[in-house]
């Protein structure tokens, strides 16, 4: 199921249908989502949320129980946010959210927590009047998909500098993609600069003019570089 009903008289706007999180991220050990919803009905509406599931990743601590394994889950709707495991919002009169015709409401928010446990759950937010089944109103999907680890490539070898004459040099990223060429004189001012997005190649170096004197050549990758004291001549 997608987002709201077609005939439903409130719509989610923009929802977000999938996140990706990854156990070695700490930021990801709570999933915040919001998801707005508008009346886009001619009529006044009284209306409560009801939390579903579509199915969930294995354990899954529901009933919530303190400490226990799995992963879980609570949401908020108008003034409250409740208990972890939750399925309904409150029938109180107080705690019922009203909206008026056109109205946007921003209090819908899904916490999703993986508690450790890679897979996939996909839970699904309903937008009804109290007497309704859940179903029939405005429903959406998210589905939290928990990886094991952030892949990032890691290039551990040095990059390669080859001075091939006075003014050619040679160079090899060591598997990164993009990089950067700079000639640094001893006073520390950069005579000449090259973005690098190859992994391997050639450099044509303009020497003519330098005056005769030793330099630093430096070449750097995201995570690596390599330095070289060479003299140029400068002819």
């Amino acid at each position: 199921m997608g987002s709201a009903l077609a005939q439903a008289p409130v719509t989610f706007i923009e929802p977000v249908d999938t996140v990706v999180a990854y156990l070695d991220v700490p930021e990801d050990d709570e999933l915040s989502i919001h998801l707005d919803v508008q009346n886009t009905s001619e009529d006044t509406l009284i209306l409560m949320a009801t939390r579903l599931f579509v199915d969930t990743v294995s354990p899954y601590n529901y009933p919530w129980m303190f400490g226990a394994e799995g992963a879980y889950d609570r949401f908020c709707w108008g003034p409250l946010c409740y208990n972890f495991g939750t399925d309904q919002s409150s029938t109180n009169a107080s705690l019922l959210v009203t909206m008026e015709p056109g109205e946007v409401n921003t209090t819908l928010v899904t916490d999703y927590y993986h508690a450790g446990v890679v897979g996939t759950s996909t839970l699904r937010y309903c937008i009804h009047e109290v007497d309704q089944d859940p179903e029939a109103g405005s429903c959406h999907d998210i589905t939290f998909r928990v990886e094991q680890a952030l892949e990032v490539p890691e290039f551990t070898a040095e990059p390669a500098l080859n001075r091939l004459d006075e003014q050619r040099w040679a160079f090899d990223l060591a598997g990164a993609s993009v990089g950067a060429f700079r000639v640094v004189d001893v006073q520390g001012r950069v005579v000449f600069e090259q973005a690098l997005n190859a992994p391997s190649g050639q450099i044509l170096l303009p020497t003519l003019g330098w005056p005769a004197a030793t330099y630093i050549v430096v070449l750097e990758t995201p995570v690596a570089r390599a330095t070289e004291s060479v003299f140029f001549r400068g002819f």
